[in-house]
């Protein structure tokens, strides 16, 4: 239960948030409880959050690979973990080796100038397949691709560079107090978006908005969600140290 909500004075109040004090439901959005309801409200505001970026770059949501080895598709799953490309060359070829069913042993190497990772397998050719791949992104796998038959061994190079970082940017959304419809017919309530891109893991990012006032659907309300997803629409998994607050400002009528 948050105890964080100000008595407004005149015609504006304010909400503190910390996920800390929030329930994770079963969308992996933070569900809040409020001590004091929240009545005769207009609008909502992101004023200010702040956010430690603690969380794994591979989660339940990116960490496989598809591959095929001539039979039946396999997928290689990775422990949740924050990886660098050494980890990827390690853990990937190891677990590649683990899932075959030819005997291949499969190396991972990477491209100093390209930065591409370049994976070898032994004995048989595969392909890797880029639908169900959700660590596709992550590793610069952008399609199938298929092993050449170079000096007695089968090579694929990943068609992009590696970028392993967790995520370029991330949306704060407010779904049961806010509707707003895309023209594809899915509510957009995103109350303000995060650029990670000028930070570095672990640091806490700081941020001062200038945010527009969202119309509320509701008046009245004593329980709030908070959405926090990637820019492919998934939900991080903070570490649960990680701090992590948020703070609204709520328009009365």
């Amino acid at each position: 239960m948050s105890r964080d909500f100000r008595i407004p004075s005149s015609k504006e109040g304010s909400i503190k948030c910390d996920v800390k004090n929030a329930i994770l439901n079963a969308d992996l959005d933070y569900a809040f409880t409020l001590f004091k309801s929240v009545e005769n409200a207009r609008a909502i505001q992101l004023l200010s959050y702040n956010i430690e970026w603690k969380w794994p770059n591979l989660y339940s949501s990116t960490n496989t690979l598809i591959m095929n080895e001539g039979g039946s598709n396999i997928t290689v799953t990775l422990p949740t973990g924050n990886y660098f490309d050494t980890d990827i060359i390690t853990d990937l070829g190891e677990a590649m080796t683990n899932a075959s069913t030819v005997g291949n042993v499969y190396t991972i190497t990477e491209n100093s100038v390209t930065s591409k990772f370049i994976i070898t397998a032994s004995v048989h050719s595969f392909s890797l397949i880029y639908a169900g791949s959700t660590m596709s992104s992550l590793i610069g796998l952008s399609g199938n691709i298929s092993s050449s038959h170079i000096s007695n061994t089968y090579v694929v190079t990943l068609q992009n560079t590696w970028n392993l970082l967790p995520s370029k940017e991330l949306d704060i959304s407010l779904p049961n107090l806010v509707t707003m419809w895309n023209t594809d017919g899915t509510n957009n309530s995103i109350a303000g978006t995060v650029s990670l891109s000028t930070y570095a893991y672990g640091d806490t990012i700081r941020e001062n908005l200038s945010g527009v006032e969202l119309a509320l659907n509701q008046k009245n309300f004593n329980q709030f969600v908070i959405s926090i997803t990637d820019q492919d629409g998934y939900c991080p998994q903070f570490a649960p140290d990680a701090l992590i607050t948020f703070t609204f400002r709520i328009l009365f009528y």
